[in-house]
């Protein structure tokens, strides 16, 4: 598995075919689930929720190392974060976006860091306090910055 981040954004023709490949396949990948759970995130949030609980159903035996396992982790804290904020369940997403950001920076995963800034702004958005919004995508601009993710940026 490659720590390498996600694109943030996809297209709907490479989602459907990310979601090909994971049907037609008769080993579940974590990477190959990660990155569709990622980018069906605001699609179909049912569906991404689905394929965080198989993605931790199968971190024992995938065999990463405690770095990816730690990037994993954190990433499907970030989905399903965001999930809970496209609910309004926004303590639970600042909740999982934190812990999300706190694991994202054990491991020196800037992109994943500056992700957790952006979903957080977001969340700062919809309670109407503009300097927590501004501070978080100050954060995220940063880390992206740092990160040298160009997309990001």
């Amino acid at each position: 598995m490659s720590v390498n981040p996600p694109a943030l954004f996809a297209f709907d023709a490479h989602v459907s075919s990310l979601d090909d490949a994971v049907k037609l396949s008769q080993e579940r990948s974590v990477t190959r689930l990660l990155s569709l759970a990622w980018h069906l995130r605001q699609r179909d949030c049912a569906r991404a929720s689905a394929l965080t609980d198989e993605i931790e159903s199968l971190l024992p035996g995938a065999g990463l190392t405690d770095v990816e396992r730690s990037v994993t982790v954190a990433r499907v804290r970030l989905i399903q974060a965001e999930i809970q904020a496209l609910f309004a369940e926004l303590d639970a997403a600042e909740a999982l976006a934190t812990e999300a950001i706190r694991e994202f920076e054990r491991v020196k995963d800037l992109a994943g860091i500056g992700d957790g800034y952006w979903l957080l702004a977001s969340i700062w958005t919809d309670r109407g306090i503009e300097s927590q919004v501004v501070k978080s995508l100050s954060a995220a601009l940063q880390t992206y910055r740092l990160s040298g993710d160009r997309d990001r940026i």
